[in-house]
């Protein structure tokens, strides 16, 4: 897989940046910062889950900045622990597990997904 690079979706008549693909310890991830908002629930649109599926990704990682703590949860894992609604997979947070705080790259690349037909 060619990376790092920032993923985008276009959402509610806008693109939003959803989170990085980047390599961490030995794998690549997708990570997600969050610096000031309360976060119970991550979600995720299905058609990047697909994405983050076909192009390797191990793990979902959440990083929380103003706290600095982070969660991981194996990609692989996502579907069977989520709540599917209205094109998007919700995760509780309580399902990821408590991992070392990431330090990830800065990138200037964006892929942008497209919606699941």
């Amino acid at each position: 897989m060619r990376g790092p690079f920032a993923l985008s979706f276009r959402k509610a008549g806008r693109t939003v940046i959803l989170g990085k693909v980047v390599w961490v310890g030995d794998s690549w991830v997708f990570g997600v910062p969050y610096r000031t908002r309360r976060l119970s629930t991550p979600s995720l649109p299905l058609a990047a889950l697909e994405f983050l599926e076909r192009a390797g990704v191990t793990h979902w990682v959440v990083r929380l900045d103003s706290v600095g703590r982070a969660y991981a949860l194996p990609l692989s894992q996502v579907r069977s622990v989520g709540a599917v609604r209205d094109g998007e997979i919700y995760v509780p947070l309580r399902r990821f597990a408590p991992c070392p705080y990431p330090d990830w790259s800065y990138v200037t690349e964006v892929v942008e997904v497209r919606p699941c037909e």
